[in-house]
C-alpha cells in the first residue's frame, strides 16, 4: 500500500505534520461529506484507490526519471499499438496545461508521467518530473514511428499535446467514437463505464472518482495516488480497443464507417487548428433555403400527427412526461414513441 503523503518527506499520518498542514493552509477545509480536513480528503482518496483500483497496481508505474521515460518510448515505438491519455487543468486546449499524461504498450507497464504536479502545502512544483524538452523529443519519435496510436476522445488529447509540446500526433483508433457507433443507444460512452461494462462484464455503473477530487486541485493530488487512476486509463483503453476490434468483426458495415471517421479525424483537427474560410453570402443563402424547407416539412409532420390527436392525448395521460406538447420532432425518443 502506498504511503499517504503530500511530499516525499512529509507523512501526514503524524499529528505533528497534520498541525503543520492546518497552520500553513490557514485551517482550510475541503468540501466533502466524507471528511473535512485535507488529511481526511487525501486519506479517502488513497483508501478508495486501494479498494477499487488495486487490480491496476501491478500494471501501472509512476515515471519520474528522464532515462526511464526514454527507455519506455524505446519499447513503445517497437510495438504495433500504443495508447496515450492526458490529464489537464481545463478543457481549453489553446490555453490550459497538461499536468501529467499516461502511456501504455505491450512489453511494459502503463506509466503515468507527472509534468506540472505541485506540493499541496507549498504550492511549488515537485522535483523529479520529466523535462518538457525530453517529452517533446520523445513525442516526435512516436509521431515518426509506425506505432498505431489509440485514444479515448483522441481529438482532445491530440490538441492538448500539440499546444503543450508542439507535436501533432496521429490517431489510429478512438475508443469513444467506436463506442458511439457500436452502442449508439447507450448514454454513457466514458472510458471507465465502457471498460467496466464491456470488458470486465460489470453491469453496474463504474465507480466514480470525480467527486473525491472535489476541493483538491488535480495537479496537487500526490503522484502515487494519481498513478493507478490515470495510468489505469491507458491500460483500460488498450483492452477496450481489443474488445471493440472483435465486436466490429460482427458488423463490417459499421466498421467501414468507423474507419472513415478515423480518416476524417486528422482533417477535423487541422481545421480546428487552422480555421476555415466561409463564404458568408452563400451561407446566408443556404440558411434561408433550408430553413424554409424545414418549416414546410415540420408543418407537414404536425398536420399528419393531428390525425392521431386522440391516441397521443391518451398516451400523454398514461405516460406523463414522455411526450412534449407539441411533440419535439428533434427527439429520437419521442419520435420512436409516435412511430
Amino acid at each position: 500500500m502506498f504511503e499517504i503523503s503530500l511530499f516525499e518527506d512529509i507523512n501526514i499520518s503524524s499529528k505533528e505534520s497534520d498541525k503543520k498542514l492546518i497552520s500553513k493552509l490557514g485551517n482550510k477545509r475541503v468540501s466533502s461529506n466524507k471528511g473535512n480536513t485535507i488529511k481526511d480528503k487525501i486519506g479517502l482518496l488513497q483508501r478508495e484507490v486501494d479498494n477499487h483500483l488495486a487490480f491496476l497496481y501491478d500494471v501501472t508505474e509512476e515515471c519520474r526519471d528522464n532515462n526511464r521515460f526514454i527507455s519506455f518510448v524505446n519499447n513503445f515505438i517497437k510495438q504495433d499499438k500504443g495508447t496515450i491519455d492526458t490529464e489537464t487543468l481545463g478543457v481549453d486546449y489553446s490555453k490550459d496545461k497538461i499536468f501529467g499524461f499516461s502511456m501504455f504498450a505491450e512489453g511494459d507497464k502503463s506509466i503515468y508521467v507527472p509534468v506540472l504536479h505541485k506540493g499541496y502545502v507549498t504550492g511549488q512544483l515537485l522535483d523529479n518530473q520529466i523535462d518538457k524538452s525530453i517529452i517533446t523529443e520523445q513525442f516526435e519519435r512516436i509521431r515518426d514511428s509506425n506505432v498505431k496510436l489509440i485514444y479515448h476522445n483522441g481529438k482532445f488529447d491530440i490538441h492538448m499535446i500539440y499546444h503543450n509540446f508542439g507535436v501533432l500526433l496521429p490517431c489510429y483508433w478512438d475508443t469513444m467514437i467506436a463506442s458511439r457507433l457500436l452502442h449508439s443507444a447507450e448514454q454513457d460512452h466514458s472510458l471507465k463505464y465502457q471498460y467496466a461494462v464491456k470488458v470486465k462484464g460489470d453491469l453496474n455503473k463504474s465507480y466514480d472518482f470525480k467527486s473525491l477530487f472535489d476541493g483538491i486541485p488535480p495537479e496537487m493530488v500526490p503522484v502515487k495516488i494519481m498513478t493507478p487512476y490515470a495510468a489505469g486509463d491507458t491500460f483500460e483503453t488498450m483492452e477496450l480497443q481489443q474488445y471493440q476490434e472483435n465486436e466490429f468483426k460482427k458488423y463490417p458495415g459499421i466498421y467501414n464507417i468507423f474507419r472513415l471517421e478515423m480518416r476524417v479525424l486528422p482533417m477535423i483537427i487541422q481545421m480546428e487548428e487552422d480555421g476555415v474560410c466561409i463564404d458568408k453570402d452563400e451561407l446566408l443563402r443556404l440558411e434561408d433555403k433550408y430553413s424554409t424547407k424545414l418549416r414546410l416539412i415540420t408543418n407537414e409532420c404536425y398536420n399528419e400527427l393531428e390525425k392521431y390527436k386522440d391516441k397521443i392525448t391518451r398516451y400523454r395521460i398514461q405516460h406523463p412526461g414522455k411526450l412534449d406538447n407539441p411533440i419535439n420532432l428533434s427527439s429520437p425518443a419521442q419520435l420512436s414513441i409516435v412511430i
